[in-house]
């Protein structure tokens, strides 16, 4: 939750969505730990199943969240370096022509 609250964070969907699913994801391994153990005491390996299942359902979702997220973040990256270059070209231009 405190890691939702950060300014660079909360203005961004994509990486609430990462977080929420990392937490979904942590979440359904405590859980199927737990049942593990239930199920030496009483079978219920259906239910042990769909667990399993929808954890890793889980878990492919948030590792494509991460993947274009990054994707995402290194195209921003590359057009705001062409911003801050195009920017430093100016100044430098400026500099000379004062020479």
């Amino acid at each position: 939750m405190i890691a939702l609250q950060h300014p660079r964070v909360s203005n961004r969907k994509s990486y609430a969505a990462v977080i929420w699913l990392s937490a979904a994801f942590i979440f359904g391994c405590g859980l199927t730990h737990l049942l593990g153990a239930y199920t030496t005491l009483n079978p219920v390996y259906e239910l042990q199943g769909w667990v399993l299942i929808v954890n890793g359902l889980i878990s492919v979702a948030a590792m494509f969240f991460i993947v274009f997220g990054l994707i995402r973040s290194v195209e921003s990256s590359k057009e705001t370096n062409k911003q801050i270059n195009q920017k430093l070209k100016k100044l430098v231009d400026r500099y000379k022509d004062k020479k």
